[in-house]
């Protein structure tokens, strides 16, 4: 199952779908789904069936799902090129296989396939709690009480400190904050051991609770050069803020630029990622913060899937999900980079004391991309996709990257931060 698991675990996509194939489309991040899959895969492959996941770019774009439009039912995609979902897709694959075949049948009695569906739109709807990861998801208010506190405190706290303490606390008040209440939503389930959740809660940066803690998925051993690469990347990282610092020469904002990436390279693409390795070669499912952002060919597909996985699973979660299920999609997703631009300000603006408002308009800038991404004139130009839409998203995540970090940010807080630091 090597090709699924790579498909599922990263959401890369794949590369065709041939039309003298057929393809069962599952949600690749429902345990349920990819445990069937697994162990299905022979018997689809034997009937001429193969298995993707609905995230893939690729497999959207066949089906005409739209991003960020809820995966409710499995599809399919038949060798004659004809889409089929939910109940009457099961009953289809049914009719081939003989040990289930008697579901087809029962399927031809009159008034029986509506009782189908309704029992699939049942099962479909509790799938992740099938799972065992729905775990708690409602788990009461105290676990939105560290949240709101800590970052308080911080704030009563941080005109004592320089400002790039101030920045940190603030950083690490919202990150204990949010572990806080991930883990209480993922915990009520009880079936993974105490130090899967001493692991989850101080060793592990990302924030899928639930897949981390109970997930019972065996992931794929990372290869040496995995291992090697990430090292790489954290090497360059800390070479770029050691030089930074100590150069002297260099305009104060392209020295505070360079931190900036050198952080993140040492962080997010290096250390979270050697962490994500060690987790993998002890058995526990992981996603990694860092996706392979360069890959993106859309900036739904940058945010949603590929940059900072953690916050925006969280995103997704705690902002898409509920809003999309009160309004609409489009409403939920330019609420959700409303929400990331007001904290991005928190952190960024409040210890600066400048340039309040402008990573706001940063990630508002992001949300006009997306729309923009799904008209039908990016449609006409291609820039919705491919090469094209690689270079649109390129262009729209760094060109305005100057309101996500303004100079008074770089100057008085990452510049001091990098001095601070005794390099002898």
């Amino acid at each position: 199952m090597t090709e699924l698991t790579k498909q599922t675990g990263l959401n890369d996509g794949i590369a065709e779908i041939s039309n003298a194939t057929g393809w069962v489309f599952i949600d690749g991040e429902c345990p349920m789904c990819v445990g069937l899959a697994r162990r299905l895969e022979r018997v689809f492959a034997r009937i001429g069936y193969k298995i993707a996941p609905q995230q893939a770019t690729l497999v959207q774009k066949r089906i005409g799902l739209k991003e960020g439009e809820p995966l409710t039912e499995v599809r399919i995609l038949t060798p004659k090129g004809q889409v089929i979902g939910g109940a009457d897709a099961v009953v289809y694959v049914a009719r081939s296989i003989w040990w289930a075949w008697p579901l087809f049948a029962i399927s031809r009695v009159p008034g029986a396939i509506h009782v189908l569906r309704a029992a699939y739109k049942k099962i479909a709807a509790k799938r992740f709690c099938i799972s065992g990861v729905c775990c708690g998801r409602r788990s009461g208010a105290t676990a939105w009480i560290p949240i709101l506190v800590l970052p308080l405190i911080v704030c009563l706290l941080g005109k004592i400190f320089a400002p790039w303490m101030f920045m940190w606390g603030l950083a690490l008040s919202i990150y204990c904050g949010c572990k806080w209440l991930t883990w209480r939503h993922a915990s009520s389930c009880g079936r993974s051991n105490w130090t899967r959740h001493l692991q989850y809660m101080f060793c592990w940066p990302g924030m899928d609770a639930s897949r981390f803690i109970n997930s019972k998925e065996s992931p794929e051993t990372p290869k040496l050069r995995e291992w090697m690469w990430a090292a790489f990347k954290t090497s360059v990282g800390f070479g770029l803020i050691w030089t930074s610092a100590n150069e002297s020469i260099l305009d104060p904002v392209m020295a505070g630029g360079i931190v900036i990436v050198g952080l993140a390279l040492m962080l997010h693409f290096g250390i979270f990622e050697l962490l994500g390795l060690h987790f993998r070669s002890r058995g526990i499912q992981v996603t990694q913060i860092m996706c392979r952002p360069l890959y993106s060919t859309s900036l739904a597909e940058f945010w949603g899937r590929r940059w900072n996985t953690a916050f925006s699973h969280l995103t997704r979660v705690y902002v898409f999900r509920p809003l999309r299920e009160l309004a609409n999609a489009r409403f939920a997703m330019l609420a959700g980079f409303v929400v990331s631009g007001l904290v991005h300000d928190f952190v960024i603006s409040v210890p600066a004391g400048a340039g309040y408002g402008m990573p706001t308009v940063y990630f508002l800038i992001q949300a006009a991309g997306v729309l923009v991404q799904r008209s039908r004139l990016a449609k006409s130009v291609g820039i919705n996709c491919g090469p094209r839409g690689w270079a649109f998203t390129l262009a729209v995540v760094l060109a305005p990257v100057t309101l996500l970090f303004p100079p008074a940010f770089v100057v008085q807080v990452i510049i001091p931060f990098a001095e601070s630091i005794d390099w002898r």
